[in-house]
């Protein structure tokens, strides 16, 4: 997947007046003996998501684009506030989801040895 569908999102963030840069970074692993990218989130000068896979870029983004016009329809709630905590909501839905992943391969590996 390509820049191009993060950038989009970002457009369309940017019309709801939502403005949220992401930049690419790189890091070596010695452990691995690879280079990761990854990608960071950040809106009013703050990280408020990094992850190293594109889609889960565009999932985010599309969270909050779809926050932002469920918003529209709930006139006199504060945007910003309401932003985060549904953000953190889904933040920590996918950091159980990893957890239970990282679990779940932990298991088979013991299975196997």
């Amino acid at each position: 997947m390509d820049r191009g569908l993060i950038t989009k999102v970002q457009y369309a963030l940017k019309q709801k007046g939502f403005i949220v840069t992401v930049s690419a970074k790189q890091l070596y692993n010695q452990y691995n003996d690879i280079f990761v990218k990854y990608y960071q989130v950040r809106h009013n000068n703050k990280s408020i998501y990094v992850s190293t896979s594109t889609i889960k870029v565009v999932k985010f983004l599309a969270e909050i684009l779809n926050t932002l016009r469920e918003l529209e329809t709930k006139p006199g709630i504060n945007k910003e506030d309401y932003i985060k905590s549904k953000m953190t909501i889904y933040i920590k839905e996918e950091k159980e989801e990893n957890d239970k992943k990282k679990k779940e391969t932990w298991l088979v590996i013991r299975e196997r040895i």
